[in-house]
Order: structure tokens, then C-alpha cells, then sequence
């Protein structure tokens, strides 16, 4: 199935009733809503502000985002569905991406953007007091994603790609034995599974994978060609799942030409 035909587009994320869609522009990088056909088009974000890797909250209320001003570092920001000025989260200096709802819509987890010069963490921040905390032995990892039923948080190395899951309920990290992820990770509507996409022979060979949480058992769900390869976007080739639980990912439909210049001076 094709989402947003004619629109140019990454880091699509659905509503949990599954009625509207959010999405970054691209070029641009604005962040935008609508409905799932493209109707009730809404603009979020205007420029110079570029957007990117929105999350719908639970009640589908409000969208959060990694947002970046010029001369500034990516930072987490939520916008209102109705739209109106971004709300900054947090009041640092540091670079962070990745924010995802807990179930309760009353807190956010999030990431640093990995940085070879500095350790990254993953933190939670309760919107409603704006207490930020650490969350324990989070030590070099990045990219967090909570699950639907906010029992676990999915996260990567930020060296070394290695899925790690964070029982919230403990407060314990297990590794993922034998999973190394190249791209994004996503969890299913049912919380059962991750799933991601990674290329093996060319850039147009594509495969798709899932980890059942209940055993740690890594699936290889399909392989398929992508004609010109994946598009390169914010953060690298952007993938997703709809709510159906089918992957997604943008299309580099692009072309390129070279032109020569012929200039007479005076």
C-alpha cells in the first residue's frame, strides 16, 4: 500500500486509532498532519526549523519531535494536533533525539544523538512536573523507543548497532543475542514484536526482520528489491511500520543531471 501519494515524505508515524498520520516534508523539513488519504492537511513546523522522527502521544492529542533551530542542537519538542508554537521539553545544551510516549501520555523517553566525543544516555521526562531523570545503565546506548504498553524500551549501542531492551518494570537492560540493527527499529501495535528493516548484497536488496520479545527469536519476515535503493534522509534511510504491520520505507525516486556553464565575460 502506498501512504501519501504525490507527497514527498519520511519519519511517518500513525495515531493509535489509526485515523491520522504524521509526517516530515521533505525537502524542507517541515513537520505536517493528516488524514491517513492526505485530507485535513495540517502544517506543524515552519522553516528554519527542520523536523524530524515525530511520535503521536497515546491520546493522539499532541505529536512529539526532534526539532533543530540553526546554530543549535537537535532538541525534543511536542506540538499540539491543532498546531500553534512548538513547546521545548527540556532546558539543556545537549543534543537529543528520539522522544517516545509512555502508554500514559504523562512522560516522554529520549535519547542523545551519539556523538564519537561524548557517552550518550537515554532519559525520561515527566511532563508533568518537567522532572528529567536518567534512566540506570543507559550508559552508550541511543535511540529509544517505548513499547505500546509500556512495558519495555528498545534501544540501540551507539556503537555497535546491538538491540538492547529495557524492562521498565526491573529497571534491568538485556541484550538482544544476535541482532544488530542498521537503520530504525519499531515496535508492533501489539507490543510483541520489534521490527526493522536492513539491506544485505546492494542497496537495493532489502530485507525485513522482526524479534519476538517472548522468546528473543529473530524472524526474517521478507526480502524484496527497491528499485534505486532506499532515500537517504535526516538521520540515514528512514523505515517505519504501518499499522498494519507492514514495513515502511521512502523510495529514492530522484534524478540527477549535470549542466554546463558557459560564462562571457566582460
Amino acid at each position: 500500500m502506498s501512504y501519501l501519494s504525490g507527497i514527498s515524505a519520511e519519519g511517518l508515524d500513525f495515531s493509535r486509532d489509526g485515523d491520522w498520520i504524521t509526517y516530515v516534508a521533505i525537502p524542507g523539513g517541515t513537520l505536517w498532519r493528516s488524514k491517513l488519504d492526505g485530507s485535513q492537511r495540517v502544517q506543524l513546523t515552519v522553516a528554519p526549523m527542520l523536523a524530524a522522527l515525530p511520535h503521536w502521544s497515546p491520546d493522539g492529542k499532541r505529536i512529539s519531535f526532534a526539532g533543530q533551530v540553526p546554530g543549535r542542537n537537535w532538541k525534543i519538542y511536542s506540538v499540539s494536533f491543532d498546531g500553534g508554537s512548538p513547546e521545548l521539553l527540556t532546558q539543556n545544551e545537549r543534543a537529543e533525539l528520539d522522544a517516545t510516549w509512555h502508554a500514559d501520555g504523562n512522560s516522554v523517553v529520549f535519547g542523545e544523538a551519539a556523538d564519537s566525543a561524548q557517552p550518550t544516555y537515554i532519559y525520561s521526562i515527566d511532563l508533568r512536573t518537567r522532572r528529567v531523570s536518567q534512566l540506570p545503565g543507559s550508559n552508550g546506548l541511543c535511540c529509544p523507543r517505548v513499547s505500546p504498553d509500556s512495558r519495555f524500551i528498545a534501544a540501540l549501542s551507539a556503537r555497535g548497532n546491538v538491540l538492547m531492551l529495557f524492562d521498565i518494570k526491573t529497571q534491568k537492560w538485556a541484550e538482544l543475542p544476535n541482532v544488530r540493527i542498521n537503520g530504525y527499529h519499531s515496535w508492533s501495535t501489539d507490543s510483541k514484536y520489534i521490527c526493522f528493516l536492513d539491506t544485505f548484497t546492494s542497496g537495493e536488496q532489502l530485507a525485513s526482520y522482526r524479534v519476538r520479545i517472548a522468546d528473543r527469536k529473530l524472524e526474517r519476515v521478507a526480502d524484496f528489491t527497491v528499485p534505486k535503493g532506499l532515500m537517504w534522509g535526516s538521520f540515514g534511510p528512514w523505515s517505519g511500520l504501518a499499522p498494519d504491520g507492514s514495513p515502511l520505507f521512502v523510495r529514492d525516486i530522484s534524478s540527477e543531471e549535470i549542466y554546463a556553464l558557459d560564462l562571457d565575460l566582460p
